[in-house]
């Protein structure tokens, strides 16, 4: 059974309808390009946006195009298919190849996976994205999955399932708040972000898990984040930064 049979987690995937409104607003960004090829590239990409964004409004997240990458020039220069979730960051929308299985992995452009929060896998109906009349999400790769990456080589079986996803992002969403209090300039916060994020989501045995089933450990989340450095090759602050951030998480996630 491949990967487009069931989601992340072997949970049904969820199929999103692809509109009128997308395949126009989806043509309107791939005009103006230099090439056919180009074109075909910013079109697709366009459409896998609009079908994740489809997705998270559903959820109720607030989404800023204005500074999405695949809404700007660049989109005929980079290869990015970016949705910006505002307080969050930017989510890689991605449609991968039928016939997969979960031990196989996904070439990603670097750029990509670059300052990504995370990457949303997802499958067209027919073998193209202009003969499909829906799409389906079959899971999530978290950003330090991507950061992890070989190259541009990214495992199926780093996916998350949709639900542990949206926890997943919480997490983001709350750290980059805790941060801000904290007065870390935004540059500087997704490599911080990511790094707890990581921390509060693996066991000890550096298995993938939820955070909000098991809580763990506030030493062990400690002594993960003070053992690695950020993507920037900064190391993050003392204990007693790492201490008040992640008793101010699980107070957050207590009160959900």
């Amino acid at each position: 059974m491949t990967l487009m049979d069931l989601g992340s987690n072997e949970t049904l995937p969820i199929a999103i309808p692809i509109t009128t409104g997308m395949r126009e607003a989806a043509d309107a960004l791939a005009a103006g390009a230099p090439n056919g090829a180009i074109a075909g590239r910013v079109r697709e990409n366009a459409l896998a946006t609009l079908v994740g964004a489809a997705y998270f409004q559903l959820q109720h997240y607030a989404i800023d195009w204005d500074r999405a990458a695949v809404r700007s020039p660049l989109r005929f220069v980079e290869d990015v298919a970016d949705v910006l979730l505002t307080g969050i960051g930017a989510v890689e929308c991605r449609a991968i190849a039928p016939g997969l299985t979960r031990g196989d992995s996904v070439a990603l452009p670097l750029e990509a996976m670059v300052d990504r929060v995370g990457c949303l896998a997802i499958a067209w109906e027919s073998a193209a994205a202009a003969d499909s009349s829906s799409a389906r999400l079959l899971g999530f790769w978290p950003g330090f999955v991507l950061a992890q990456a070989q190259g541009d080589s990214v495992p199926l079986e780093g996916l998350i399932s949709l639900d542990a996803m949206v926890d997943y992002l919480f997490t983001v969403e709350t750290l980059e708040r805790l941060l801000a209090a904290e007065e870390i300039p935004e540059g500087q916060r997704a490599g911080i972000v990511q790094t707890f994020a990581k921390a509060n989501w693996e066991l000890p045995e550096n298995k993938r898990r939820r955070s909000f089933q098991v809580a763990r450990d506030l030493e062990d989340r400690e002594q993960a984040v003070l053992t690695r450095e950020t993507d920037d090759g900064a190391s993050v602050a003392s204990r007693q930064f790492a201490q008040r951030i992640f008793e101010a998480l699980d107070q957050e996630i207590a009160a959900l």
